[in-house]
């Protein structure tokens, strides 16, 4: 038998044992012991999946919704604490030290990350487009994060074709603030950083206008190693060295945000946000050439978002009109024992125009339809388009080449909600997607909710997906890795032949609810074609002139680092990833709830039948929330356990692969001083897990303040 054979043997076994168990509660706590609490902490509507309101029970798509109750009981400061809770979530630290996310399997880059629906620009590289924005969105004004598991590009089209995560800000309702301190330190007594937020929203007597401003300051601090080896030295003679790195990036980060909303009749209204992020963090490493050197990483970055909306929130005349658009600018600079030694400027910039209506066509069917135009521009240091000679910049005393490159997007969409009598719900839609660059693509989905009785629910979902290829997999030209001693850097260039993604996706899920608990179990399975993977092209470029050596050349004995390997770009003919996934939540009594999940996993390359890395293949999540109803003090513990996780050895990409286990604990004690005061403290990694080629400085202790006015 196949191994894809087995493996779906397996899945099937796995899917039967479970339905098996179905019908049997797996609690028995009694009946005088629960109390009145809803049976399942989730807020009932959600607008992500279908671009309109849907219960959760409701919608096909697997759903996670995350509610600020959670977010302020586990006093998550940013994104990535908040998902590494998440069921079918795996936040992890590259090999780079950049923060990354992967959905069910999927890459960072295949997930969208939106503000209240909105697309954001982030960095220009291949395998961290949207992965920095886990750790830079903050959590201050956030109401709650909505969670899409799968491909939802039949409404978002690319970018989408992992899952959709929606952060969606708070709607000020009165007149109130919050201020918040917290301080955090290393296991050992050393400092591992501060956060300061601010928040206050308010709202006019007759009602007609509310806004909202937030403020904060994230101040990571450097934890630092050393790093020992041996490079060649003068004459190739081995020359051993010992010099300091951190393993984390450190500095300041300093976000602010302004929201105002008009009333301007019943359900007319019309909405302005703006946001700016500054950042400017460092970074310690070695470069191990000729010699050893102490290096300095800089970023001095900026991000810019603005949006115009206006819109009917009526049931009758539901629509919207949006403008937005979000810039990054990028200032990278890195220095050899003080003495600049390269940089790299980088200006992005997403401009979007968008509408949707939704209209109740019948009693039976409810139609959206919408449209978007969207151009994403990048000009800078790492792009060179064929052809081109760019314009020379000059950073301090050195000089470099800028080019620009832009793409447009287009794109019409329709969904119908069917609903047929009580019990089944069906929901098409499709979308066509026009870019300037690549062909048009038209992305489908079916979504079915059948409701076979009041607490069982059996949905499944078909669909399609796509993602278009970036400005940086399109004109790269950077030297990406440095290389040292024997070893060669490497040169990055861009494929501008490079296809887009596809992926075809199915999901079957079924869900029960009980007194006091609900479960539910997934099967899925994504099969992409034409993934996007770098690979070496077999020549050198020599770093001193930039001539590219002629076909069959070897490097010179122990000379490897004056010579970088040219990287592309290239379609891997077909990567399937599958698996099971598996939910539990319970109120235990007046107190406490309990809440489990599982998944497992098999993602793999098949055309080489590997699998793929910083994937786990087992995933197990626990949470235990103890909140007495007449006490000031509540208690809330996270577990994350990864079995057979695969990752490089090293920062290195050609370092050996490995599987690691391992499991990370978390745990939050609140006591409510008074009406107004929050004091907690709380212990993250608890089992004091340490990776520090992957950026894991082990156990971080934090304890803070919060005043609400």
């Amino acid at each position: 038998m196949s191994k894809c054979r087995k493996n779906r043997a397996r899945l099937a076994a796995a899917a039967a044992l479970l339905a098996a168990c179905w019908t049997i509660n797996p609690f028995t706590v009694s009946a005088e012991s629960v109390s009145d609490q809803p049976e399942v902490a989730l807020p009932e509507i959600v607008v992500t999946a279908t671009r309109t309101e849907q219960t959760v029970k409701d919608t096909p798509s697997t759903v996670q919704v995350i509610t600020r109750e959670e977010i302020e009981r586990q006093q998550s400061q940013t994104l990535a604490d908040v998902l590494r809770h998440a069921v079918g979530i795996v936040t992890y630290t590259d090999f780079q030290n950049r923060p990354n996310l992967s959905i069910r399997g999927s890459e960072s880059r295949h997930v969208l990350i939106m503000v209240d629906g909105r697309r954001l620009s982030g960095e220009l590289s291949y395998n961290s487009s949207n992965a920095y924005d886990i750790s830079r969105i903050r959590m201050d004004n956030v109401e709650r994060i909505e969670i899409i598991r799968g491909s939802a590009g039949a409404l978002y089209g690319s970018d989408a074709m992992g899952g959709v995560i929606n952060i969606i800000t708070k709607k000020p309702a009165q007149n109130e603030g919050s201020l918040q301190y917290e301080y955090a330190g290393w296991d050992g007594g050393e400092k591992a950083g501060q956060n300061m937020q601010f928040y206050y929203q308010g709202i006019t007597d007759d009602g007609n206008f509310n806004w909202s401003f937030s403020a904060g300051q994230h101040k990571p601090q450097p934890f630092t190693q050393l790093q020992q080896g041996v490079y060649s030295g003068p004459m190739g003679v081995p020359t051993p060295y010992s010099l300091p790195y951190t393993v984390n990036y450190y500095g300041k980060e300093t976000p602010i945000a302004l929201s105002g909303t008009w009333n301007l009749g019943k359900d007319r209204y019309m909405r302005v946000d703006y946001s700016k992020l500054w950042e400017d963090t460092s970074k310690r490493s070695v470069s191990v050439m000729s010699s050893a050197k102490a290096q300095l990483i800089k970023n001095d970055n900026t991000r810019t978002d603005w949006s115009v909306e206006y819109g009917d929130k009526s049931e009758e005349k539901n629509w919207q009109i949006r403008a937005y658009q979000s810039s990054y600018d990028k200032d990278y600079s890195s220095y050899d024992n003080g003495t600049l030694n390269r940089f790299d400027l980088v200006d992005r910039r997403i401009s979007t125009l968008e509408g949707r209506s939704t209209r109740q066509a019948d009693e039976n069917n409810k139609i959206t339809t919408g449209w978007e135009w969207r151009k994403d521009e990048s000009e800078g240091t790492r792009i060179k388009k064929p052809g081109s000679t760019g314009k020379p910049v000059t950073y301090g005393s050195l000089t470099g080449i800028s080019d620009e490159a832009s793409l447009e997007y287009r794109a019409l969409y329709i969904q119908d909600e069917v609903q047929s009598g009580d019990k089944l719900l069906v929901i098409p839609s499709v979308r066509y997607d026009w870019s300037d660059k690549f062909s048009s693509e038209v992305t489908s989905r079916l979504g079915v909710t059948y409701k076979a009785q009041d607490d069982v629910r059996l949905k499944a979902v078909i669909g399609t997906g796509y993602k278009t290829p970036t400005v940086n997999e399109l004109y790269h030209n950077w030297p990406m890795f440095e290389g040292g001693g024997p070893k060669a850097g490497q040169y990055f260039q861009g494929n501008p032949d490079i296809k887009p993604e596809n992926s075809k996706d199915y999901e079957l899920s079924l869900e029960k609810d009980w007194d006091k608990s609900a479960a539910r179990i997934s099967l899925f399975r994504s099969d992409v074609k034409n993934l996007i993977d770098t690979y070496f092209t077999g020549r050198f470029m020599r770093r001193s002139d930039g001539t590219i050596m002629p076909d069959g050349f070897t490097l010179p004995p122990m000379q490897g680092a004056q010579y970088y390997q040219l990287m592309n770009y290239h379609n891997v003919a077909k990567a399937t990833i599958q698996g099971v996934e598996t939910e539990v939540s319970r109120q235990l009594g007046d107190a406490v709830k309990v809440r489990a999940g599982y998944v497992y996993l098999d993602a793999r390359d098949e055309e080489t039948n590997q699998r793929l890395t910083e994937r786990a293949r087992h995933q197990l999540t626990v949470g235990v929330s103890y909140m007495p109803p007449q006490s000031s003090w509540n208690l809330d513990l996270n577990v994350v356990t990864l079995k057979n996780y695969l990752t490089h050895e090293s920062t290195s990409t050609d370092s050996p692969l490995i599987n690691q286990s391992y499991s990370i604990v978390n745990i939050m004690a609140q006591n409510k001083v008074d009406q107004n005061t929050l004091l907690y403290f709380g212990v993250d990694n608890l089992t004091d897990h340490t990776d520090y080629f992957h950026g894991n400085a082990g156990r971080v202790y934090r304890t803070g303040v919060q005043y609400k006015f």
